[in-house]
């Protein structure tokens, strides 16, 4: 029998070197990855531990500036300081503090907040973040000196309105509207800005959460070129109820033909009608 079957043993070499090379491979890349996530889990434990002492650095800072009075522990302020600068962690840990601050003071310590702000250079990391590339950053910009009230930025943030990223061109408007009130509505009445019903609801929340007065002109975005400003005019005068400008209202919905601006008309003048009957 010479025709006998005869095994290639060395391809079952090769088989198994091949097996034990993608099995080491395998195992190192698993070791990696799990080295990776310690360390990760090492930095966020690290970061959380500096936030924590960043907070006690900014909350001592700020309430001796709010309280202190002329006994200001100048200790505590000048410790802010130090850890103040070109801190990126210590500064984001100090503008979210303030920032949550101001939402739940109003008055004197509100403006003290601002103060603080402006005295602590604080400003120039939300300056700086208004001027990034990234729409994000520049979006958290507007926001932090819109809240604070940063009136020297008021014009950098205008021209935010021309940015290519929606989010920008909203958070812009909101922050004007925030810092200048009703006037910069009007002002942007017959801008291409299409403000759908989020970006609305989004600017009627801050003039209602910043008591925003009404300055009488509302019936001006009633005549403007872009219908989603006229429907923010409708849904403002419901807002504010006043009567004067049922005759605005009365006038436009016999004028439009968008089923929903008219919609909204017509409940907006039931609304103030009934207000008043109320009062009667």
């Amino acid at each position: 029998m010479n025709n006998e079957l005869k095994i290639p043993f060395d391809n079952f070499d090769h088989l198994a070197k091949v097996l034990t090379l993608f099995v080491i491979l395998f195992f190192t890349i698993a070791l990696i990855l799990y080295v990776i996530t310690l360390f990760k889990r090492h930095q966020k434990i690290k970061n959380e531990a500096l936030k924590s002492s960043y907070q006690e650095i900014v909350d001592k800072a700020i309430f001796a500036y709010l309280f202190g009075g002329k006994d200001i522990e100048i200790k505590d302020v000048n410790i802010f300081n130090f850890n103040f600068t070109d801190n990126f962690l210590f500064q984001k840990v100090a503008i979210k503090a303030i920032v949550s601050l101001h939402h739940c003071y109003s008055g004197e310590y509100q403006k003290k907040l601002e103060s603080f702000y402006v005295e602590s250079k604080l400003v120039n990391y939300s300056l700086r973040k208004l001027d990034s590339k990234s729409w994000y950053k520049k979006a958290e910009g507007i926001r932090d000196l819109s809240t604070l009230k940063y009136q020297p930025a008021l014009d950098k943030i205008k021209l935010c309105l021309l940015h290519n990223h929606e989010l920008v061109q909203s958070e812009a408007l909101i922050a004007l509207v925030k810092m200048n009130g009703i006037t910069e509505l009007i002002q942007q009445k017959n801008s291409k800005l299409y403000l759908n019903d989020w970006i609305q609801s989004n600017l009627i929340f801050t003039i209602k959460n910043n008591r925003i007065n009404d300055t009488g002109e509302l019936n001006q975005l009633l005549t403007s070129e872009n219908a989603s400003f006229q429907l923010l005019g409708v849904r403002l005068m419901y807002h504010y109820h006043d009567s004067t400008y049922l005759k605005n209202l009365e006038a436009l919905e016999f004028q439009t033909d968008d089923i929903k601006l008219r919609s909204e008309i017509s409940e907006t003048i039931k609304h103030i009608n009934s207000f008043y009957n109320k009062l009667i």
